[in-house]
């Protein structure tokens, strides 16, 4: 199931640019599920302007370990702090939320630069801005698998084996 932005008219709702989620492929019995799935896959599109990176199509299927604390929020929901913080960074740096996507979803810090259009000397000094603003690393030694905002989910380790019994 695709849920697209009121009034899309198309089969493939990312080829006009409309927002789309894409719900879970389950058997026709339950077509409730898809349909929420589709709704919080939905939720987690962007306009993908610089106020609001992002894709603009999300497969729910995508989410991994995201799936399960973004079916948990409603507009309801009050803010977590660190979105009130990334709110005030934004409005104090309107290119944060851009620059923190681009650092999320490039291989290499040249990458996002490229991706920004910006040389990668003037990224080093947005992105040390930003930890200011933010008051956390946002660089690590150890880069995610897959690009934010949609990891995959863990793959669990086997089993440790059973003791021989003696």
């Amino acid at each position: 199931m695709i849920l697209t932005e009121p009034g899309a008219d198309t089969e493939l709702p990312t080829l006009d640019g409309t927002r789309s989620g894409i719900g879970k492929a389950v058997s026709l019995d339950c077509v409730a599920q898809p349909w929420d799935t589709a709704r919080t896959a939905r939720r987690l599109t962007a306009e993908r302007t610089g106020d609001d990176p992002g894709p603009r199509s999300v497969s729910y299927d995508d989410l991994g370990g995201l799936a399960l604390p973004s079916d948990s929020v409603s507009p309801a929901t009050p803010p977590i702090p660190d979105e009130l913080v990334l709110e005030h960074a934004a409005a104090a740096a309107p290119w944060i939320l851009a620059t923190l996507h681009a650092v999320a979803t490039s291989v290499s810090l040249r990458g996002a630069a490229t991706a920004l259009l910006v040389h990668h000397s003037t990224l080093q000094e947005r992105i040390e801005h930003a930890e200011r603003l933010l008051g956390w690393t946002i660089r690590e030694t150890r880069r995610p698998s897959a690009p934010l905002p949609c990891p995959r989910a863990a793959t669990p380790s086997p089993a440790p084996p059973e003791p021989p019994n003696r």
